[in-house]
């Protein structure tokens, strides 16, 4: 790489790539391309060299990767979030705070259950992307100005509209839930949200439905059992929360917006599309 790289200012793709980094963490340049339109990673590649001998963003790749099949993630690295945080206006919605900017140090030591789960949610947002063309997606730090969502944060937010239509809009709280996450987080999370909606802290009579998706169907059908338990014992029904489950697989391969892979928690054995969960 030239000395050049180094000094040459960085384009819109270039500062598209870290604004994605920091909004979801982890990509692989295979995310990357999807994200940009692009049919495969090598498209996206030089622009991430460019990065990485920057000192912008940072890759995490050894030797186990190759044998695995697997392609090496990038995050961003804190000079790459001190330059957002200066082209961010001063009165943005989603200002990078320093905190924000401290936190990056993690990610070259994450663990591989949070760099998973950062990846599935970014897939997430491509699919959502490529399917719910009029719909709106944030990721959880995109969330930490609202002081009325619940805590912990969910790994994503979504909000459909029908410009088209005068029916109010579909708001969806989606958490990810891989099968090395232990049960008993889940049921705490299950929890949480039972008391969020308990206490009606939604700031109108029209809060989101909750949608989780599991890694695989055994654990899709513990957590939907667990769940049903939980609202029974807070005697909450579908008219205080709505809620829905699916599987990673069915959610990630989905090719309309019409496929049925989601299943109420109060009727498991019938699955729906999205948009007749609410």
């Amino acid at each position: 790489m030239t000395d050049a790289a180094h000094r040459r200012p960085l384009n819109s793709a270039q500062l598209a790539v870290l604004e994605l980094l920091y909004k979801y963490r982890f990509s692989t340049n295979d995310q990357l391309a999807r994200y940009f339109g692009k049919t495969d990673g090598r498209a996206v590649q030089k622009r991430l060299d460019i990065l990485l001998v920057q000192g912008y963003i940072g890759q995490r790749y050894d030797k186990t990767y190759k044998l695995q099949g697997r392609r090496a993630e990038y995050y961003l690295l804190p000079k790459g979030a001190k330059l957002l945080q200066s082209k961010r206006a001063k009165d943005s919605p989603e200002p990078i705070t320093d905190q924000a900017i401290k936190n990056r140090y993690k990610d070259k030591t994450a663990s591989e259950q949070f760099l998973r789960q950062s990846k599935h949610v970014l897939d997430l947002y491509l699919m959502f992307r490529r399917l719910y063309t009029e719909g709106r997606f944030y990721p959880k730090i995109s969330l930490q100005a609202y002081d009325y969502m619940p805590q912990p944060l969910p790994d994503a937010f979504t909000l459909m509209t029908n410009p088209k239509s005068k029916t109010k809009p579909r708001r969806y709280f989606i958490d990810i839930f891989t099968d090395d996450v232990p049960l008993f987080v889940i049921i705490r999370r299950i929890k949480k949200y039972a008391t969020y909606y308990d206490d009606r802290e939604w700031p109108d009579d029209n809060p989101p439905a909750l949608l989780f998706i599991l890694e695989s169907q055994r654990r899709q059908k513990q957590v939907t059992r667990r769940i049903a338990k939980e609202l029974r014992e807070a005697y909450l029904d579908e008219d205080d929360i709505t809620w829905a489950n699916s599987t990673l697989q069915a959610v990630m391969g989905a090719m309309s917006t019409q496929d049925k892979i989601w299943t109420r928690v109060t009727e498991p054995g019938k699955p729906v599309s999205l948009d007749k969960i609410l």
